[in-house]
């Protein structure tokens, strides 16, 4: 009988090895950390690249609302002397 092979690295996968079955895949298990460990900084990356955005964002509506805050204040003052 052959020996499956891993779906990660391509290599047998012998009796004696602990291995995954992960959506129809088998694996060894080391290889399936890797692979999960993957996803999870692709993510964690992801996530970041999204905060970044939206703190920029915040910054940008913080930034108007102070620059109409001061126009309204400067107009409620009337003109400099």
């Amino acid at each position: 009988m052959r020996q499956p092979k891993c779906s990660v690295c391509s290599y047998r996968i012998r009796d004696s090895e602990s291995v995954v079955f992960a959506q129809g895949d088998l694996m060894h298990t080391a290889c399936f950390r890797v692979l999960s460990t993957q996803q999870t900084l692709r993510d964690a990356r992801r996530v970041q690249r999204q905060s970044r955005d939206l703190i920029e964002k915040a910054r940008e509506v913080i930034q108007r609302q102070r620059q109409r805050r001061n126009e309204r204040h400067r107009a409620l003052d009337g003109p400099e002397p």
